[in-house]
């Protein structure tokens, strides 16, 4: 039993950083609609927040 639950944590992990690459441009997305929602938790970006106040 113990080797089966070593198995499974083996598959958990590889599955996590399969799926990470493709994760993180969704969390870029977030992030930025979080920024944009909350402008008073993030710091004015130099990118976006230039010559727009």
């Amino acid at each position: 039993s113990q080797k089966g639950k070593e198995a499974k944590v083996i598959i958990l992990s590889s599955e996590t950083s399969d799926t990470s690459s493709s994760d993180e441009s969704e969390d870029f997305i977030e992030e930025f609609l979080r920024a944009h929602k909350f402008p008073h938790l993030y710091p004015p970006c130099p990118a976006f927040g230039e010559g727009r106040s």
